[in-house]
């Protein structure tokens, strides 16, 4: 049975005492009370043209009968009315059974009924629309992925509330397929719209501590707080991370601690099983420590020094140095000139192998940078812009044979070269700045969230679109000659595209100025434009369709 109501029903009939009507006649234009349905139930109001009665009344197709469940207002001081000849009776939205806002747009009520959908989980997805009922709970024993609405069916502040009472994890997407979350076994959820401009939208909620009952397995009481026998894990406690083995921190006095091999007891406090620091293993017995990790004359002192070690050869540099891990091997002979890890500030005061001497090093700081040489050796023919290889690097050098040092072109160590005009897999055009490459060029721009701030829509982008157009050409004959003439592959007289000024009118952002003042657009990210202005389009077509 239930509650129902129609537009424009209306018949005439008897009462049946103060029980019912029974309904027989009919009125042009109106509809008769059929449409209600066998046992269910509508408001009505009723009169003989004397006398007045508004109700609840229950439908019954057979004989046609209106019974008067319950009256709600009447002529004869709200009781039910004796009425007398023909009696007109309609379906009225009774002012006492309505719902209205007060002047605060606020609506009251004693009940609400959001409406209520119960899903025993398949291992599967549940796919809800803005019809579905505001309460969704799931049973079962299977996993289930609830999928949201397109954001754009709803109204902001709509939502739902996902109760998961089954043993397996519900996970929540948006109308995207975007993750939003999971709701463990015995956890609610509630989301609602924050944004509804697309398909995903931008939701926000609350999830609830699973719990069995209305009060849940974690409880507040007036000093304490109950965890239900679970778990803290990501937490910290006084600005520590809380771990499995979670100790306190104790602070201990000046007064010395005797520890005993298992027990030490504290002010009352018993530690079992204490953590101690294991020192650094061996301990030096003979030669000069100087900056030596580990033994230094602050982390010595107060210790037994193995005979032919004295104080006086510590160097003291604090409690935590900083030690640089040399490069493995020593030079025997030859020449060092700005070699990695060897220089006249690093080597000075060393014994220095047999044929090399403080005067061979160059001094180049403390933390030089070196560049690694390309692997092999060329040993004929000219090199000119080799990497690794040039005047600079093999200056001093004896080069191999056929190969000179005035064949060798100096561009320094590559760190940072720049050219004038670059041709991959065909010549260079000789125009400076322009690259020509006869397949694809493949590159990446970098887009993440995180590197960008102060982000916002394109404004008016479907009428910068259009303001810019696309136009077909022909290239003056000039433009031609200066890339090397038209060759019907990089170069064609006719050609397609916009016009750099229209788009410095409408969209400056996208126009560069070059050296010589002509303008170039930057073609790539203008295409951001067309994405911004599609969905400015659609929007306009989705009003005009929901009108």
């Amino acid at each position: 049975m239930a509650l129902v109501v129609y537009d424009r029903v209306l018949q005439t009939g008897t009462a049946n005492t103060t029980v019912s009507f029974s309904l027989s006649g009919s009125v042009a234009g109106y509809q008769s009370f059929a449409v209600v349905g066998d046992g269910n139930t509508t408001y009505y109001s009723a009169t003989d043209g004397t006398n007045w009665e508004t109700g609840l009344g229950t439908y019954a197709s057979s004989g046609t009968v209106l019974t008067r469940t319950t009256v709600l207002q009447s002529s004869n001081s709200g009781s039910a009315v004796t009425f007398s000849g023909t009696v007109t009776v309609w379906i009225d939205y009774t002012a006492s059974k309505s719902i209205y806002k007060d002047v605060n747009n606020n609506v009251t009520a004693n009940s609400f009924i959001p409406g209520w959908a119960s899903t025993a989980t398949s291992a599967g997805t549940t796919t809800l629309t803005v019809t579905s009922a505001y309460y969704q709970r799931f049973t079962g024993t299977s996993i289930q992925t609830v999928v949201l609405p397109s954001a754009t069916t709803m109204a902001l502040g709509q939502g739902f509330i996902i109760d998961n009472d089954s043993t397996g994890n519900v996970t929540l997407q948006d109308g995207a397929a975007g993750a939003l979350g999971v709701a463990v076994p015995g956890m609610a959820a509630f989301i609602f719209l924050e944004n509804n401009s697309s398909t995903a939208g931008s939701w926000s909620g609350y999830m609830f501590v699973p719990g069995a009952g209305p009060l849940g397995q974690v409880t507040w009481g007036t000093a304490a707080l109950s965890m239900g026998g679970q778990s803290i894990t990501n937490a910290t406690w006084a600005g520590s991370v809380i771990s499995s083995t979670y100790l306190p921190t104790v602070t201990l006095g000046s007064t010395a601690v005797t520890l005993g091999t298992t027990v030490a007891t504290f002010a009352g406090m018993t530690l079992s099983s204490p953590t101690f620091v294991t020192p650094v293993l061996g301990t030096p017995s003979s030669g000069t420590l100087t900056n030596c990790s580990g033994y230094n004359s602050n982390s010595l002192s107060g210790v037994t020094l193995a005979s032919t070690v004295i104080t006086s050869s510590l160097t003291s540099f604090g409690n935590s140095p900083t030690f640089v891990t040399p490069v493995l091997g020593t030079p025997t002979s030859g020449t060092l000139t700005n070699c990695g890890g060897y220089s006249a500030n690093s080597l000075a005061g060393s014994t220095l192998a047999s044929g090399v001497t403080a005067s061979s090093l160059t001094s180049f700081g403390s933390s030089p940078t070196f560049v690694t040489p390309i692997l092999g050796t060329p040993t004929s023919g000219t090199l000119t812009n080799c990497g690794g290889y040039n005047a600079g690097s093999l200056a001093g050098s004896t080069l191999a044979s056929g190969v000179t040092a005035s064949s060798l072109t100096s561009v320094g160590s590559l760190g940072s070269t720049q050219i004038s005009s670059l041709g991959v897999g065909t010549a260079a055009s000789g125009t400076s700045g322009e690259i020509r490459a006869t397949n694809n060029v493949t590159a990446y721009y970098s887009s993440d969230r995180t590197f960008k701030e102060n982000i916002q829509d394109i404004p008016n982008a479907l009428e910068i679109v259009n303001a810019i157009g696309s136009k077909t050409f022909d290239w003056t004959d000039a433009y031609l000659e200066s890339h090397g003439g038209e060759d019907g592959y990089f170069v064609q007289k006719s050609d397609f595209g916009v016009i750099a000024q229209d788009v410095q009118e409408v969209f400056p952002r996208a126009v560069r100025t070059r050296e010589d003042g002509t303008l170039a657009v930057d073609y790539e990210k203008l295409g951001t434009l067309a994405f911004a202005a599609l969905g400015q389009l659609l929007k306009r077509v989705e009003a005009l369709e929901a009108k």
